[in-house]
């Protein structure tokens, strides 16, 4: 649903956690497969994997959640604030 501002804070909320999950999966099986190669001793296979995979969406998951962290500290603000 969306408001007059933009969607609602359940949407938002919603949306990022999904955006996280993904970048989390995303993560996890890049980790999976640096593992895998190194095992292999395919250390410049690792590099590049650790490189083009791992870190972009080690990076987009940091991102992301301190968005969140962002969002719900100005939300518990607002609810503070006397009215």
């Amino acid at each position: 649903m969306k408001g007059p501002c933009g969607p609602d804070r359940f949407e938002l909320s919603h949306q990022l956690w999904k955006a996280i999950d993904l970048a989390e999966g995303r993560r996890d099986c890049a980790a999976v497969s640096v593992c895998k190669l190194i095992q292999g001793e395919d250390e410049e296979g690792a590099r590049l994997v650790l490189e083009r995979v791992f870190q972009p969406a080690s990076d987009q998951y940091d991102e992301l959640r301190a968005r969140v962290s962002a969002l719900v500290k100005s939300w518990k603000e607002e609810q503070e604030q006397p009215r």
